[in-house]
């Protein structure tokens, strides 16, 4: 009997090692790969095996060349499978085990699918150069993946993964670009990602490891802690991406050495960054784009930043630094052409050297306490977007062409709003909250946005305003604007906000608003508006925010749009009109009528009042005796 029990023993040993040698050959051969596709046919839904453009089970069928349309590809001897691409083939559940036989392929993408677990087995595909995994909902990585010495690129943005990223990716060598960022994907396909995901803690010293990243991109997670300095070994690093994150402490000044001569983008936005810029980061000959906002960076801007010659981004915004702005920063031989300085507490003038910056398309200093005028030679500039708004700036608006977007509201500037403004290209404008005066004009170009409100422009509303292009907005609140509404607004269809309160309007209002099928903020109110309001033409509007208060109008609907709070000096039949001679005169006197009418009868009642309050308090003995106040008999 132990014989037979040893005989079996011996036979089932040598099935399972003439198994595994099957295996192993597999691994390595066409054949293997043909059992990992059929592996992924037969584990997720086969309609989606039209991408492979045939049944990798069936054996009779070659597996190399691939058949056309197919979404892999051979090596040219067609001995391999050395190209997969799965991505959108909505995939579900768990990557087969037997991906670990793939050991040709270069290139894996499993990207934009539902999967939600990767073997352990990736680790055997050694020959792997680039794997995406982007857009699933992956957890957690297999350790296994950082041994893929050949990886150069890897996706894994837009997942589920959290907790610390493993210290063992400084195993990966050949990393040339790690990015955190799925829309910079989308928008070049070339950059690749890591990330979007969830990860925390620090971020692993050993990144320093990866001498050959050139690209090290990780926004939009919860890394937290100070910025480690083994970054510093990356010299060819030429891009570092740290955007919204938790990072604190001071910038390490042993960042900027001389390993990062190649450095052109350094961008740290949205963390806990605290203290000054170290002076090392000015140093660096190559940055184009420097990008430290949403801190809490303290000190003056440094006029060592007119070191950085390269320099074409500078976003400073929203921090706490002081000072005036260095004129030397901004000077003609610079190739500035954004510089957000917005949301900090500068202060001084805007310097002219502004002016001969020949390359500046953005300028953003809007929330600072900037005083003195805004520099007129600054209509020499063809400038993009122009925002000023927030601060202490007096004088007149310059002449500004050919600009898109300006906003200077809050502030205290004077004068007229210059005709390029209007005549120009410019899509929003916005100049509310000053002491601006003159009148709109009869010409406009091309407004999205337009924001005047609480001035002091006189005049009209020319109907030329009903020729606007494509306007999104019209905010002339607080004006002296008077006149009545154009019937042709209901021209501009694209309106979403129309806010024409608190002036002298007068008239109806008008009935083509029902053409307005986008608006959704309407405000008439504290005019002298008239007329009836035939609300059910009006029904069809979708509005959000409606106000007709205080006016002298009359509504089918008394509710509609507060139409039912009126003017207090309102007459039956409309608003207050300049009255006639006559109407003058027979006014005054009904009015000094009513007055001395009322002016005896509170007399009368008070002396009343007086009497019965004497009679009440004072004793007795002070009263005089009825009798004793009849006139005196004949003697």
């Amino acid at each position: 009997g132990s014989s037979v029990h040893s005989g079996m023993r011996a036979e089932a040993c040598a099935v399972l090692v003439a198994a595994l040698a099957v295996a192993v050959a597999r691994a390595g051969t066409l054949e293997g790969d043909r059992r990992a596709l059929c592996d992924m046919r037969l584990q997720w839904n086969p309609k989606v095996w039209t991408l492979l453009a045939f049944d990798p089970c069936n054996e009779t069928t070659p597996l190399c060349p691939p058949p056309r349309d197919a979404q892999y590809r051979c090596s040219r001897d067609n001995a391999r499978v050395v190209q997969i691409n799965l991505s959108g083939a909505r995939l579900v559940g768990a990557v087969p085990a037997s991906i670990g036989n793939l050991d040709a392929v270069t290139d894996l993408s499993f990207s934009a699918n539902n999967l939600s677990y990767l073997t352990d087995t990736i680790g055997q595909c050694t020959a792997l150069e680039q794997l995406s995994l982007y857009i699933n909902q992956f957890t957690k990585l297999p350790t296994t993946l950082f041994q893929l010495s050949r990886l150069r690129v890897l996706y894994l943005q837009n997942n589920f993964l959290s907790g610390r990223l493993s210290e063992s990716i400084g195993n990966l060598t050949s990393l040339t670009s790690l990015y955190f960022f799925l829309r910079l994907s989308f928008v070049h396909p070339t950059l690749r990602s890591i990330g979007s995901n969830n990860f925390s803690g620090p971020l692993p010293a050993s990144l320093g490891d990866l001498t050959s990243l050139q690209i090290l991109s990780a926004p939009h997670n919860n890394f937290n802690g100070t910025v480690p300095e083994t970054l510093s070994q990356l010299r060819h690093l030429r891009s570092l991406n740290l955007n919204f994150n938790h990072f604190s402490g001071e910038l390490p000044s042993r960042l900027f050495t001389s390993n990062w001569t190649s450095l052109m983008a350094l961008s740290v936005h949205a963390n806990e960054l605290s203290g000054t810029i170290p002076s090392s980061l000015f140093s660096l000959p190559n940055l184009n784009q420097l990008v430290l906002s949403n801190n809490n960076f303290t000190g003056t801007l440094p006029s060592a930043l007119g070191k950085l010659t390269s320099l074409v981004t500078l976003v400073l915004a929203s921090n706490r630094f002081e000072g005036t702005l260095p004129a030397s920063v901004f000077t003609a031989d610079t190739l500035l052409s954004l510089i957000y300085l917005n949301n900090n507490n500068l202060s001084g003038t805007i310097p002219a050297t502004m002016c001969g910056l020949q390359h500046l398309q953005n300028l953003a200093l809007e929330r600072n306490h900037l005083s003195g005028t805004i520099p007129h030679c600054l209509c020499n500039t063809s400038f993009s977007d122009l925002q000023l708004h927030h601060n202490e700036l007096v004088g007149t608006l310059p002449e500004l062409r050919s600009i898109f977007s300006i906003n200077v509201a809050e502030n205290k500037l004077t004068g007229t709003i210059p005709v390029s403004v209007w005549t120009s290209s410019t899509y929003y404008i916005n100049v509310s909250r000053n002491a601006l005066s003159g009148t709109l004009p009869e010409e406009h170009a091309f407004c999205g946005a337009l924001d005047a409100s609480y001035n002091q422009l006189t005049g009209t509303i020319p109907a030329s305003l009903c020729g606007l292009q494509v306007p999104s907005s019209i905010r002339l609140a607080g004006n002296k604007l008077r006149g009545t509404i154009p019937e042709c607004i209901g021209n501009l269809s694209s309106v979403e906000i129309i806010d024409l309160s608190q002036n002298n309007l007068t008239g109806a209002v008008p009935c083509s608003l029902r053409n307005l099928k986008l608006l959704r903020t309407l405000d008439f109110s504290n005019n002298n508006l008239s007329g009836v309001v035939n609300v059910s033409a009006l029904a069809t509007l979708n509005l959000t925010s409606c106000n007709v208060s205080l006016n002298c109008l009359t509504c089918t609907v008394d509710a509609w749009c507060h139409c039912n709070v009126r003017r207090p000096a309102c007459v039956a039949g409309g608003p207050d009109e300049e009255p006639t001679a006559g109407a003058s005169f027979m006014s005054v006197t009904l009015t000094v009528l009513g007055v001395g009418l009322v002016v005896v009868a509170l007399g009368v009642l008070g002396f009343a009042l007086f009497r019965r309050y004497r009679r009440r308090r004072a004793p007795e003995a002070l009263f005089t005796p009825l009798d004793e106040l009849q006139p005196a008999g004949p003697v």
